[in-house]
């Protein structure tokens, strides 16, 4: 399913390769993880609230002594996308739910650089899946999820996704 990516998760990963280029460096998940923050995109909709800016995560980056991930890094965050795109029986990996699945491997270079900017995997994580959901939401007849839900879930009366239990 690494092949169904949305628009917007293609824009983004071309401009985590170009990060990349231009660093001089192999990519990695901080790239795109910058790259969420400096394109239009359904993940960069949460940098505002969690105050995670390309300047911070720059800062950070400069701190790290190891600033690469392990080669299997990628492999894992793409196959985590993948695993969350298909619980929710999603047509496309957006770029929120691959910044989620970037926050669920917490030894990657993405992750280790929110936690050192301050915010926690857990909340940014949560609100990622929130911006993920809305936009499953969106692409399904009707806006409303099926029952059973995502991820788990339920849905309310009011179509209100509800999180596993």
């Amino acid at each position: 399913m690494w092949d169904s990516l949305s628009q917007e998760t293609k824009r983004v990963l071309l401009e985590a390769d170009e990060i990349a280029r231009r660093s001089n460096r192999a990519l990695n998940t901080a790239h795109w993880l910058l790259a969420f923050l400096i394109t239009r995109c359904h993940a960069g909709e949460l940098r505002g609230e969690v105050r995670l800016d390309e300047a911070k995560v720059l800062d950070v980056l400069a701190k790290l002594k190891n600033r690469d991930d392990a080669p299997e890094m990628l492999s894992r965050v793409k196959d985590a996308a993948v695993s969350l795109a298909m619980r929710s029986e999603s047509v496309h990996i957006s770029s929120a739910t691959l910044l989620a699945a970037i926050l669920r491997v917490p030894e990657c270079l993405g992750a280790r650089v929110v936690v050192g900017a301050g915010v926690s995997l857990s909340d940014l994580r949560s609100r990622a899946i929130g911006v993920f959901m809305r936009a499953r939401r969106a692409e399904t007849p009707g806006g409303r999820l099926r029952p059973g839900g995502p991820l788990g879930g339920t849905l309310s009366e009011t179509g209100d996704a509800t999180p596993p239990r």
